[in-house]
């Protein structure tokens, strides 16, 4: 059993999201056993999924509002997202609802299918995303089977590193590929032993780095795994609430320099959400 987790807003960030976060939610659901969608500050208290009335049965959403963050979470009021922790309350979720594997991923991908069950249980897998231009998906032609089929056609993401040498950022030997975060693949025990991300890391910017260390920290693996992962091209329009300021976390500290996670035993606010957060 696998479970997909998405961070997201409903800001419509890039430009026409919902026909994205549509075919995005159409192909993981049928990819994976459970999607779990955490809604961050949801813009006018009304998530991404409830603004696109879109509801499945695998399909489970998590709201994290402004009041509930003003209850529990004051501090983190300030920034319009937080994708860390948003991260790993999914997780979190995904592995309560009995999810063996769990991939973080973004409202934006599509991937084909794949067999968990060849992979190691002591490896965090990543994958080299292709592109897929706007026009080709918002096309009434649009088929992903055939995708699929011309796959090596499309522009493939590049290498951040490979046999130990730093080929995107300077220091980075772990991330493997560039735009990690779009695919991480791991077995529960493993998330449970690193901790998911570091929520130190409240802003922009290299979570997903740190993330590919973290089991490097602890005798355990990071891979890369070769297979279909696509991303829906857009622009980068965005709304005022996507404009908000975020801070660029700091690659030296949490990638070049980590060394141990400060993450407490109750990550992703694990024991702190109520039903009130989950709408499936």
């Amino acid at each position: 059993m696998k479970a997909a987790v998405i961070v997201s807003r409903n800001d419509n960030y890039g430009g026409n999201l919902h026909n994205r976060a549509r075919i995005c939610l159409d192909n993981l659901s049928s990819v994976f056993d459970a999607v779990v969608v955490v809604d961050w500050k949801c813009v006018n208290n009304i998530s991404l999924l409830e603004a696109m009335k879109y509801y499945k049965s695998n399909v489970y959403n998590i709201k994290i509002t402004k009041d509930f963050l003003q209850q529990k979470y004051p501090n983190l009021l300030q920034y319009p997202i937080v994708e860390t922790i948003g991260r790993n309350i999914g997780i979190r979720k995904a592995i309560d609802i009995g999810m063996q594997w769990v991939c973080s991923t973004n409202i934006d991908i599509m991937m084909e299918h794949f067999n968990e069950q060849l992979l190691g249980e002591d490896t965090l897998y990543t994958a080299r995303k292709r592109h897929i231009p706007q026009d080709v998906y918002e096309s009434t032609k649009f088929n992903f089977s055939n995708i699929l089929e011309t796959k090596d056609n499309l522009r493939r993401q590049g290498y951040a590193s490979r046999d130990g040498q730093a080929l995107w950022d300077p220091g980075d030997i772990w991330s493997i590929a560039i735009c990690c975060g779009d695919f991480q693949l791991a077995h529960k025990d493993l998330w449970m032993q690193i901790r998911g991300f570091e929520e130190e890391m409240v802003g922009r910017g290299f979570a997903d780095s740190n993330l590919m260390k973290r089991p490097i920290l602890i005798g355990k693996k990071a891979d890369e795994l070769d297979i279909g992962v696509f991303h829906l091209d857009h622009g980068r329009e965005s709304t005022k609430q996507a404009d908000e300021h975020l801070p660029e976390n700091d690659r030296i500290l949490y990638v070049n320099n980590f060394a141990k996670s400060s993450n407490t035993e109750n990550w992703g606010m694990h024991g702190d959400l109520s039903s009130e957060n989950y709408f499936i």
